[in-house]
């Protein structure tokens, strides 16, 4: 994941968290980030199901919510301070903001493209999602980053699937899928995840 050096962000930790959180060897901003990573994707799905109706962007943006909850849940545990808007569409991290300004341009072209801008999304969580369960000790947060990828995967499913049914309808229609061509932010045409950004800028 990028890493974030505004210290707004971080905030005071409780007398739980410091300790705690250096053991899990997961980064503060990592959280943080992560909660806004959750956000777009339910602001973007928010978005998208108010476009085209299409019932999987409804369905997975309340999953969405219950992912942010979840991270609520390690933010207060580590006592971070969130400072997430609560508002639709805004984000306090530039790169956030710019990469859902990016997502609602492209989805809105057709619902094809929305359905493929979930693909995107999804792999993007699902990358950080691994970065972060390669180095986390604590139980809590492999638990709940664990969920979450099960969550993403589940989600690219759901989202191939639709476009496959549109593809049956639609003999133009080329389903975006999850393989070997679909295996990293890169080849979605995301940013590099936040943890290889971390490193190039040690």
């Amino acid at each position: 994941m990028k890493r974030i050096i505004a210290a707004a962000l971080l905030g005071a930790f409780c007398a739980f968290g410091p300790s705690a959180l250096a053991q899990a060897q997961v980064e503060p901003s990592d959280i943080l980030f992560l909660k806004q990573e959750e956000k777009l994707a339910r602001d973007v799905y928010t978005k998208m199901y108010e476009k085209w109706g299409h019932a999987t962007f409804k369905n997975i943006a309340v999953s969405e919510q219950r992912h942010m909850g979840a991270v609520d849940g390690l933010i207060a545990r580590y006592g971070l301070v969130d400072d997430s808007s609560d508002d639709v569409s805004v984000f306090t991290l530039e790169e956030i903001q710019a990469l859902y300004d990016a997502l609602i341009a492209e989805g809105t072209q057709s619902l094809q493209a929305a359905l493929g801008v979930g693909v995107k999304i999804e792999l993007m969580d699902i990358e950080d999602l691994n970065q972060m369960l390669a180095v986390a000790k604590d139980r809590p947060i492999i638990r709940v980053l664990s969920n979450l990828l099960q969550g993403s995967k589940n989600h690219i499913e759901a989202f191939n699937n639709a476009l496959e049914h549109l593809a049956a309808s639609d003999a133009g229609s080329v389903a975006v899928t999850c393989g070997q061509t679909c295996g990293s932010r890169q080849s979605a045409g995301l940013p590099a995840g936040q943890g290889q950004q971390r490193r190039k800028g040690r």
